[in-house]
């Protein structure tokens, strides 16, 4: 599409993800989220002639934005423009926007963009650590005239307002004391200026699948308080649970300086908390956000705490915070924006008395239709099905992941491989995995001789081309296929099969890399065994897939390659007709 001109401020700092990197620590309570000096925030007043009948605005950032137009968020789409490998593209979103009547009344476009993908912590640095940066184009149309605003010098920049520092890993932070630009009485007390076009930018490209959403919003089951552990024989000792919430005193809870409140959703979910807050101007508010509790107080059972509180160890090195501090008003309105939580319980506390209201837990996940409906006489297999679907919607948020919640959330392709189909049975998947072949699998080939990254989106930290994980730009197409026949998808993805077929023959007949091998084995197995099951399952899906798109005679060639890797794993690998490796997946793989 049309090239767009990337703005930043001059007053970006630079980053310091780099230096939270290299110094990260575990996670415990002891560590408070820092605020940093704003976001990149942009804006712009673009005059609309009388008489125009059509606006369309085109948006795009490196990072994630969070877009108004005349004051009102642009869309219900949440974290824009969504990961894509910025190495080589970033897609732009495009929405018509309301016009009033043809009586030419401005619109003002506002935007403020956090590091995101770009380069917060999860990038690892990947595409250097460069500031947030925001792309628009507005397009105005009526009889016989049509106008174009683009970013450029002209658009005013700033680091500023409420939102003083946003990670994916780390949370946010929130200071309602500081004025916020979007509302006119903070407009002018930023220090606003040209904006600073960034080189080197990658290509902007239509976006393609679907865009994350709220999917649901859930209400507590329950939450209780606690102020002080009480000692016992364990390691941290135990809560003393003081008060226990339920029902609609759910909806205004009060607690003095000190008190730990939890909240508890009754089940895991990713995305963000929203509530109210009521309390003296300044007090500051922090959120630790938990899977689960800690069972028994006892450090040996792995607990960080006393037992009945919030255990937070496994996000590891991923603060997973969210902290408010109270402006003038006394009342502040919590809704993180520029990152997700993977979470079942929501502890709140605060430096002096306060009231939380209306807490709920707004879904997150890239929108698909549910095909979902099960139910039998079991109650257990209810709640597995249930739990299946709930881990879907987790992991399927922008790129498929291997966890939503941790120092992680990466593209494992293993991962992906494996779910593909489930998933397609439990959701419309087609458009989300499109754009993951399409675009991410492909890019992470580019430079690389054909080889599929191990995590999609890729990132160079990791390895590529290892059995199981490298294979899934094939599985994955195939198994889609399987799901949807689109046979145009096969046909647009079929050079980068090739490709990746092409980088294996390197190895002759021993297969992809062999880095992880059966990853959760409880029994090992030799890993170049592996490889070798995986190097002919891809020749067979390579002949089949040669096969539906009438590629006669590939598809023969792909049948000799996977005779002769057979005739390998018969030589290497069985004797007196059992496989040598005797472990239960020797026994699958084959």
């Amino acid at each position: 599409m049309e090239k767009l001109a990337f703005i930043t401020s001059p007053d970006y700092p630079q980053t310091q993800a780099h230096n939270l990197w290299k110094n990260r620590v575990m996670n415990t309570r002891d560590i408070a989220l820092q605020p940093g000096p704003g976001l990149l925030t942009v804006r712009k007043t673009v005059p609309v002639f009388p008489g125009a009948t059509r606006a369309r605005i085109t948006v795009s950032a490196l990072g994630i934005a969070e877009i108004y137009v005349n004051g009102e968020r642009l869309s219900r789409d949440e974290l824009l423009p969504l990961w894509s490998d910025y190495s080589h593209r970033v897609m732009a979103w495009t929405y018509d926007l309301k016009l009033s009547g043809g009586r030419g009344e401005d619109l003002r476009i506002f935007a403020r963009v956090s590091p995101g993908w770009w380069s917060g912590l999860i990038s690892f640095g990947q595409y250097g650590y460069k500031p947030a940066a925001f792309a628009c184009r507005v397009e105005l149309s009526g009889p016989n005239r049509t106008r174009t605003v683009s970013t450029d010098r002209t658009w005013s920049t700033a680091v500023t307002g409420p939102v003083l520092y946003a990670d994916i890993w780390n949370g946010e932070y929130d200071d309602f004391r500081v004025p916020d630009p979007l509302r006119e009485e903070g407009g002018e007390e930023s220090d606003w200026k040209p904006g600073v076009v960034l080189k080197g930018t990658p290509r902007v490209v239509r976006r393609m699948g679907p865009p994350v959403r709220v999917e649901e919003t859930l209400k507590p089951v329950s939450a209780f308080t606690w102020t002080r552990a009480v000692p016992d024989a364990s390691t941290y000792g135990h809560i003393d649970r003081e008060t226990v919430v339920m029902g609609r005193e759910l909806d205004r809870v009060s607690i003095p300086a000190g008190t730990h409140l939890t909240f508890d959703f009754g089940q895991n979910m990713v995305g963000r908390p929203a509530f109210r807050v009521e309390a003296k101007p300044g007090t500051v508010v922090q959120c630790l956000f938990a899977e689960m509790l800690n069972d028994s107080g006892e450090k040996s059972r792995g607990n960080d705490g006393p037992k009945g509180s919030a255990y937070i160890l496994n996000y590891r090195s991923a603060l997973a915070r969210y902290t408010c501090v109270v402006g003038p008003s006394g009342y502040a309105e919590c809704r993180p924006l520029h990152t997700f939580y993977g979470f079942r319980y929501v502890e709140i506390t605060a430096d002096s008395a306060l009231t939380v209201g209306g807490m709920s837990g707004e879904v997150l996940s890239s929108h698909m239709t549910p095909h979902y409906s099960f139910e039998c006489s079991d109650p257990t297999v209810n709640k597995l099905m249930k739990n299946v679907f709930w881990g879907m919607r987790g992991n399927y948020l922008s790129v498929p992941t291997d966890c939503p919640q941790r120092d992680e959330r990466l593209g494992w392709t293993g991962d992906t491989q494996i779910f593909c189909t489930a998933a397609a049975y439990l959701a419309d998947t087609d458009g989300f995995l499109r754009k993951w072949l399409l675009y991410d699998a492909q890019d992470s080939q580019k430079g690389r001789g054909g080889a599929y990254s191990d995590v999609i989106p890729r990132l160079d930290i990791v390895g590529e081309g290892n059995a199981a994980w490298g294979d899934a730009g094939i599985i994955v197409a195939y198994k889609h296929y399987l799901m949807y026949g689109d046979k145009k998808l096969l046909a647009a993805h079929y050079a980068s099969m090739e490709a990746y077929m092409d980088y294996l023959t390197q190895y002759g007949l021993e297969g992809p890399n062999t880095a992880y091998g059966d990853w959760l084995c409880y029994e090992n197995t030799d890993k170049r065994y592996v490889s070798v099951c995986y190097y002919a399952y891809d020749a067979l899906l390579m002949r089949l897939i040669s096969e539906i798109l009438g590629y006669t005679e590939k598809a023969g060639s792909y049948e000799a390659l996977r005779r002769r890797i057979v005739e390998k794993y018969h030589t290497d690998y069985m004797k007196d007709g059992e496989p040598t490796e005797r472990s239960q997946t020797a026994y699958l793989l084959p």
